[in-house]
């Protein structure tokens, strides 16, 4: 099993803000280009990817299931690089790029949410398996339905993003509160 002390409250707190920020940059600025919102996401790829591989590997002893969170910081960083390397590509590149980093990232928060089920509150496992489970749906439905042009494409990457880094934020606090407290936290109602 692995150990909530393992899991990094801070790590997972920074992924869901910058998700959040680049969410709103997404919504704020649907006539931005294409080039800029590629840029942007790459940036914000390889910051959370490197979140995500340390505390990856800082938790190597104590997670079962570690691994799908450095596999889901290695691609966050790879796909980072390539969409800084290549911001020529269109729009749709780009949002397969991102549904497959979303459906790792899913699957990392959903193994986590197993491992950790016992000792984080009700809400804070709810809330891990619900960013997980929106991250995969998002990733499948990206990968089905790529849209039709750049906007609705943004549009769509910026709503996901402020769900999931919603989610994760909240989660954050509760993976600090079950820490600070040794594992009890808040229960649902």
């Amino acid at each position: 099993m692995e150990g909530l002390e393992a899991v990094k409250w801070t790590s997972v707190l920074a992924r869901g803000l910058v998700a959040i920020a680049f969410g709103i940059v997404l919504l704020a600025w649907p006539g931005a280009t294409v080039f800029a919102a590629i840029i942007v996401f790459g940036a914000f790829a390889i910051i959370t990817g490197v979140f995500g591989a340390f505390s990856a590997i800082g938790g190597r002893r104590e997670r079962a299931h570690w691994v799908w969170s450095l596999i889901g910081g290695l691609l966050s960083i790879v796909v980072g690089v390539v969409a800084l390397a290549y911001p020529g590509e269109t729009a749709v590149v780009l949002l397969y790029l991102i549904a497959a980093m979303a459906i790792v990232w899913g699957l990392s928060d959903l193994f986590l949410a197993l491992g950790i089920r016992g000792q984080l509150s009700g809400w804070g496992v709810l809330f891990l398996v619900l960013a997980g489970i929106i991250s995969v749906a998002f990733g499948i439905y990206a990968f089905v339905n790529p849209g039709k042009g750049a906007i609705a494409i943004l549009w769509l990457i910026g709503v996901y993003e402020i769900a999931w880094g919603l989610l994760l934020t909240m989660v954050s606090f509760a993976v600090r509160s079950a820490q600070k407290h040794g594992g009890g936290g808040m229960t649902p109602a």
